[in-house]
């Protein structure tokens, strides 16, 4: 828990500022942490708590490494299968839904399959129920980089006739290879539908010198309405009018007073007026976020690399790696300290050398080829950040740039020595026939 100093200072422009109640989670086990007593790979050709099967059962929850953000997550595989939550909403229902999609290079990696998160509004329940609209949050597919995490957020209106919600996980693509959700989540914003999306977002930690407004996503369809936007100190009783006008867009802003103070939680609302002239505002967002000590950011990428490539130790049974974390941190909590380890390797491998294991950049040492997991700790004395990459060790070039999914394979390479010549000219040649079946009227 943070230990915020709170400053109690009374601004200039005294408005009362009503709290009201905060943005809800719908999904129940949206981060499929809830693993209904059946541990590992528990759901397998079976009910995985909160949610409801579509088709087929080629899906499960699991803790399968660097497939997982928490404990647990979902796996799916084959078209046909897939998972729903129906949650009762109504017309003008704003809402707020994200999930992060992952797949791996190595294991069952996706090939022409494709993820897919939907948020859907039916006007009743299925099968007599119509599809009034429907919004895809997200998609993964082999397009995408391997062993990332995709997040994806949308946000969504309810049209007029809704009387549910559905959140679907889906897989397109038969038996077309394995992906992965996870922390999906579905948050009811305000209880107008009139606003959300609040940006920066809610309980985020800012820089007080470049954070200069605040934006939020308007509920379209809703017509011309006045709005008004209040900004306070947490916990002040009084408030600031940052702007007060008419707006019919999707997104609206409002610029804030300058500077801001340093480790400070501040808040702030966007009212709306309903259109019968009531003086009395609707609260339609509230949302926080501080100005203090931000955690430092890991910036890895994964690395196909061989045992031979040039990198200066004059051994080609040896690879000395330089390793480089690319820490992004804002300074408020010096020094920093490091701790590099390996947390992962294939059981066929020896361990590795990381030497020093202590400071922001560091060399690893491999003996063999395999998989690595090398994973990186900063600590700033407040926060403590975890980032990890892999580290892929093949025995020459063209291994490595075969296991790299960002590079291109090349359609003529028959012999698949990565380069397409008169060899691979000469196994089309061997291979070649008059007559491809029967069908064709010859002799194959």
């Amino acid at each position: 828990m943070r230990n915020i100093l709170m400053l109690i200072t009374i601004l200039a422009v005294s408005f009362c500022m009503v709290s009201p109640v905060r943005a809800a989670e719908l999904l129940t086990n949206g981060d499929f942490e809830d693993d209904g007593g059946m541990g590992p790979h528990g759901g397998w050709d079976g009910p995985i708590p909160g949610w409801d099967q579509m088709g087929g059962t080629d899906f499960y929850q699991h803790s399968d490494p660097d497939l997982h953000r928490d404990t647990y997550a979902l796996a799916m595989w084959t078209q046909g299968n897939g998972l729903v939550q129906v949650i009762s909403a109504s017309p003008d229902d704003f809402f707020t839904m994200s999930g992060s999609m992952i797949y791996s290079a190595l294991f069952e990696t996706l090939t022409t399959g494709m993820l897919a998160l939907r948020l859907e509004f039916w006007d009743g329940p299925h099968p007599t129920g119509n599809l009034l609209h429907q919004i895809t949050v997200g998609t993964l597919s082999a397009d995408d980089p391997a062993d990332t995490w995709k997040d994806v957020q949308v946000v969504g209106v309810a049209p007029a006739s809704t009387a549910e919600v559905r959140v679907v996980c889906d897989y397109y693509g038969d038996a077309g290879g394995k992906a992965h959700f996870d922390d999906i989540s579905l948050v009811d914003e305000n209880t107008t539908g009139k606003a959300g999306g609040p940006i920066p977002q809610d309980g985020a930690i800012v820089e007080a010198s470049t954070t200069t407004k605040v934006k939020w996503v308007n509920a379209v369809g809703t017509g011309p309405t006045e709005v008004e936007v209040l900004f306070a100190k947490e916990g002040d009783p009084n408030s600031t009018i940052l702007t007060r006008r008419v707006i019919d867009s999707w997104v609206g802003d409002a610029n804030l007073p300058s500077p801001l103070a340093e480790d400070t939680d501040y808040v702030w609302t966007v009212n709306y007026y309903d259109d019968s002239g009531d003086t009395t505002p609707q609260t339609a967002l509230w949302s926080t976020f501080n100005t203090g000590n931000a955690p430092p950011q890991i910036n890895f990428v994964n690395q196909y690399v061989w045992l031979d490539m040039a990198d200066g130790d004059g051994d080609p049974c040896k690879l000395t790696l330089d390793l480089d974390g690319n820490v992004i941190d804002d300074g408020k909590s010096l020094p920093l300290t490091y701790f590099w380890e390996g947390i992962f390797a294939d059981s066929s491998v020896p361990s590795i050398e990381i030497d020093p294991n202590d400071t922001e950049t560091t060399t690893a040492v491999f003996h063999a080829t395999g998989h690595w997991t090398i994973q990186l700790t900063v600590n700033d004395g407040e926060w403590e950040t975890q980032g990890s990459t892999d580290i892929y060790v093949h025995a020459n070039a063209c291994e490595a740039a075969k296991g790299d999914p960002m590079d291109a394979i090349l359609g003529g390479d028959v012999d698949e020595d990565c380069d397409t010549d008169l060899e691979d000219f000469a196994v089309v040649f061997l291979s070649w026939r008059d007559c491809m079946s029967e069908k064709l009227g010859c002799t194959p």
